[in-house]
């Protein structure tokens, strides 16, 4: 009775390794890519008439500060 639980442990920890390794197979995926530097660039306005710059951040797409006259 001991040596049947023993095998019946052992087969089921063989078949439980057979399966997952192939989900973790799957599920590693090299084709990830990631942006390392954040960037930013200006966005113009005309306000009563006059111009305005403002820094977007165009990786989180918001604004970073206020209007700004320039002219």
């Amino acid at each position: 009775m001991k040596t049947k639980k023993i095998l019946t442990l052992l087969f089921i920890s063989l078949l439980t390794t057979t399966i997952t390794q192939p989900i973790s197979l799957i599920n590693n995926n090299t084709n990830i890519y990631t942006t390392l530097a954040v960037k930013y660039e200006y966005r113009y306005k005309v306000i009563n008439g006059i111009l305005h710059k403002r820094l977007y951040n165009t990786t989180t797409k918001k604004f970073e500060g206020n209007w700004i006259p320039i002219g």
